[in-house]
């Protein structure tokens, strides 16, 4: 879909919008300086000309210069005469012609240059205007002229809006101070009828392009009359970037009933995304009506933050237990070892202490490396040297490889100082197994300064078990 400004050059050339091409790369803004540059080209050189007949509305009576303007100049024409005029005069002579050529010379007037006379112009006239101009569905010129007139007008301007006028040129817009002011100051009425339309048309983008600009109370007045099926599927629909000012205007109390919804048809992705912009409370609301299953499904896909690693630290005793349950029943210890991986120490050992030493085994033994460490270092002290007795000597061997092709070095580190005497006895048991290539790789490692000295220290007794002679340097 081209631009909305590629219209206004159509207009300018006296052609229609498809007939102009090349032009569909370029952004807004270079459309608009587009315009005013052709705009320049073809009426420079008339400049004088345009000034006299501008000149002669001081002579005559205005109904007159009414008249004879709106029958023998085009719009184009009487445009530009019509940006030279004194802004008195042009308060005068607005309620001498018709609507229909008022908003002809609309189209055709430069929003800058003539910015003097349009603010001249009484709020009164403005609103039959922007009716017909609505009507014929000029938003990219309303758009273009929302920048420049005072308060009064385009509260004028928006009173004689529709719903579906408003949605279709917010994308329109380049906002200023002005209608920020106007847009929050929508009556109630007019809210409303934005919230059925929204609902009806299912015109999600911009809807999120409209709240993003309202004043927070305002966004939530308008959010919080939408019904409840119909902001699961704005949750769906919203692209991304506009989610955000979306979920913070949603009351914590609609957030569960919302996020609810969403896990019943299975929304993991859209649910990730929603929780993402949510403030605490929110997230509060939507892990209150998460089962363990839906908790353990959503973890995977979420973007962490500090909201969410505050409200899932602070998960209750309940949820840990179902959690807990569930990690057993379902064995999906990829999942569990992500949401370890994000607790608090103390959590996270709260949640791995309460599992039965067989299953933690059996978790660890199916973990991804990179998480092994993180759910090692939770488990209670009395059980560490059985869950690691549980494993195959293949796993620990695969364990120590997959440490290195990962350059998993922390997590390495972790490990070692971690686990008791007996254990890394036993990892120094399987030195032979790992190989020169790995042996090499963890020399490297230490020789950068990735090891911390109570890995280098288990390195130098595996040199020295694989050798039986002295470590050699490592650092």
């Amino acid at each position: 879909m081209s631009s909305p400004q590629i219209g206004r050059i159509a207009r300018l050339l006296g052609v229609e919008a498809h007939e102009v091409h090349g032009l569909d790369h370029l952004a807004d803004d270079e459309l608009r300086r587009l315009h005013d540059a052709i705009s320049a080209a073809i009426f420079a050189r008339y400049e004088q000309r345009f000034a006299r007949i501008a000149g002669l509305s001081k002579a005559l009576p205005g109904a007159m210069v009414g008249k004879l303007a709106e029958r023998f100049l085009p719009p184009t024409l009487g445009a530009r005469c019509a940006e030279m005029l004194e802004p008195a005069k042009a308060r005068e002579l607005v309620s001498k012609v018709s609507v229909r050529y008022l908003a002809d010379l609309t189209l055709a007037l430069n929003p800058t240059r003539s910015e003097p006379v349009v603010r001249a112009i009484p709020a009164q006239h403005i609103g039959p205007v922007a009716r017909e101009l609505f009507a014929r569905g000029e938003y990219a010129a309303m758009a273009e002229f929302a920048g420049t007139v005072n308060r009064d007008a385009l509260e004028a301007a928006l009173d004689v809006a529709t719903a579906d006028d408003l949605l279709t040129i917010v994308p329109l817009l380049v906002w200023n101070q002005t209608i920020d002011e106007v847009v929050d100051r929508l009556p109630d009425a007019k809210v409303a009828e934005l919230v059925r339309d929204i609902v009806a048309s299912e015109r999600w983008q911009d809807a999120g392009r409209l709240i993003e600009r309202l004043h927070p109370a305002k966004a939530a007045d308008l959010v919080g009359r939408v019904p409840i099926d119909a902001l699961v599927r704005f949750a769906t629909e919203l692209e991304p970037e506009r989610l955000g000012p979306v979920v913070a205007a949603i009351r914590p109390e609609t957030v569960g009933e919302v996020v609810r919804a969403l896990f019943d048809r299975q929304e993991y992705a859209a649910t990730a995304r929603f929780v993402g912009f949510a403030p605490a409370a929110s997230i509060r609301a939507a892990l209150d009506v998460a089962t363990a299953h839906d908790l353990l499904t959503i973890v995977p896909l979420l973007e962490w933050n500090d909201a969410i690693d505050e409200v899932v630290d602070n998960l209750s005793d309940t949820t840990i237990a179902d959690l807990v349950r569930d990690i057993v029943a379902s064995e999906r210890w990829q999942d569990a070892g992500r949401l370890i991986e994000r607790l608090h120490p103390a959590k996270a050992a709260d949640l791995v202490g309460r599992i039965p030493s067989d299953t933690i085994a059996q978790l660890v033994a199916e973990l991804d490396p990179e998480r092994v460490a993180a759910v090692v270092t939770a488990v209670p002290l009395d059980l560490i040297d059985g869950v690691i007795d549980a494993l195959p000597d293949e796993r620990i061997d695969a364990l120590v490889r997959d440490v290195v092709s990962t350059k998993a070095w922390d997590e390495g580190n972790t490990l070692v100082e971690r686990l008791p005497a007996a254990v890394l006895d036993r990892a120094l048991d399987r030195a032979d197994a790992v190989g020169d290539d790995i042996m090499a790789e963890f020399r490297a490692a230490a020789a950068r300064g990735d090891l911390r000295p109570a890995a280098v220290a288990l390195l130098e007794r595996a040199e020295q078990r694989r050798t039986g002679a002295e470590a050699r340097p490592t650092a």
